[in-house]
């Protein structure tokens, strides 16, 4: 079995790890697997980059920031057909494709060559524009009702151009035998309700790796990190703190109405954050962008517990990892994160509701005993459920499904 997985990047989010991590456990399993990305950051030899001359960059902008299409003239991603051909793959394996460097044409091109799998990481591929709708429901028809919320969410549009973007995706996207996976029970009721209704589609989780993502002492790491062990540590991480989906406001919110200020310590991962927005009384500790994941695990294990204040989002590589390094995760109750918490494993608000996520904080932070219990909990709750052995073993079972029935 030869796979070719493709995505946006070897690294970056949730959707880049996922990618990278199927592939890399694939080929520990003596199964070859490469991965094609539009940008690629590693060294690994298995990663390959579409090349994109000055000229494929160009025509990517004009049809992207002029002409308002997604996903549609990025000539260079063709190179992909010939590619395919040459290394003799047995199954391609899609995540995303947005991010100006690839043609949604060549999905269908491709399949004609061989099956095909394509895991979602969000709603683009069946909207007109967005990769989260929110309240906008004009996706389960034609689109074309952007309006003056065109340019809140990504990824942007210099007009509403998104009926004829949705037209450009059923024709590409529907009758080509397309395998397709939600990492979500949510994304998936999602698909059954668009245009991809009557396509194949199934759930599989996304996992985590335990050998990286490892329970620790909290104290001896605080020590490690020259942190105050009788402090509280509340953890966020955001690649970019001013994206509204991430929904940091409501977690400053919630902070500046809890008491006892004093002694707790906001800790950041990703973009600097606008300190005038916080209490003074509160310590923030900024560790900036982490690329290595032993080091973010022991950010995570160090934390008394993870705040996930989205306001959409689909299965977050963030809430298991943290998990899986035994803090327990506070989220809004949206999209897949339901399905990654249970009752004695975290805690669920109401999405918006900082009153809510403030009082919910004051009452866990109060509890040490707790706090160990529900990080036990959680970590259990990975192993049983979500780790990367099960999410590649249900990888590898579907693509040999898939061969079987075409052989």
């Amino acid at each position: 079995m030869k796979v070719l997985q493709i995505n946006t990047s070897d690294r970056g989010g949730g959707a880049e790890k996922v990618g990278y991590q199927i592939t890399k456990e694939l080929n520990n399993r003596d199964i070859q697997a490469d991965l094609m990305v539009g940008w690629k950051h590693t060294a690994d030899d298995n990663i390959f980059q579409i090349k994109k001359t000055l000229t494929d960059k160009i025509i990517s902008k004009v049809m992207t920031n002029i002409l308002a299409l997604q996903g549609v003239g990025y000539f260079q991603s063709k190179k992909c057909c010939e590619f395919i051909k040459e290394k003799n793959y047995n199954i391609v394996h899609y995540h995303n494709i947005h991010g100006e460097y690839f043609s949604i044409s060549n999905i269908s091109k491709i399949s004609k060559l061989l099956p095909s799998v394509w895991t979602l990481h969000d709603m683009w591929s069946f909207t007109g524009r967005c990769a989260y709708s929110f309240d906008c429901d004009g996706w389960l028809s034609e689109c074309g009702q952007c309006g003056v919320k065109l340019n809140k969410t990504y990824p942007e549009m210099p007009f509403d151009n998104s009926a004829s973007v949705l037209k450009d995706k059923k024709k590409a996207f529907l009758g080509n035998k397309i395998n397709f996976v939600a990492p979500s029970k949510w994304l998936e009721n999602l698909m059954r309700k668009s245009f991809l209704k009557n396509e194949n589609i199934r759930t599989i989780y996304n996992g985590v790796d335990l050998e990286v993502f490892k329970f620790h002492d909290k104290n001896e790491l605080r020590d490690k990190y020259g942190l105050e062990a009788d402090k509280r540590y509340i953890l966020f991480a955001a690649a970019n703190m001013n994206d509204n989906r991430k929904g940091f406001k409501y977690l400053i919110n919630a902070l500046n109405n809890l008491p006892d200020k004093k002694d707790i310590v906001l800790i950041t991962v990703g973009s600097p954050i606008n300190k005038n927005l916080v209490s003074k009384e509160f310590q923030i500790k900024e560790y900036g962008y982490i690329s290595e994941e032993s080091k973010m695990n022991e950010i995570y294990a160090l934390a008394d517990i993870f705040v996930m204040p989205s306001l959409m989002d689909n299965f977050p590589c963030t809430v298991l990892e943290s998990m899986a390094s035994g803090t327990p995760v506070i989220a809004f109750n949206v999209g897949g994160i339901g399905e990654q918490i249970a009752q004695d494993s975290g805690w669920l608000v109401p999405v918006k509701d900082d009153i809510e996520l403030s009082k919910e904080l004051q009452h866990i932070l109060k509890n040490s005993e707790l706090l160990k219990e529900y990080g036990y909990n959680a970590r259990k709750r990975i192993k049983e459920n979500f780790t990367l052995d099960i999410c590649v073993n249900s990888y590898i079972a579907l693509y040999s499904s898939i061969l079987g029935k075409s052989s």
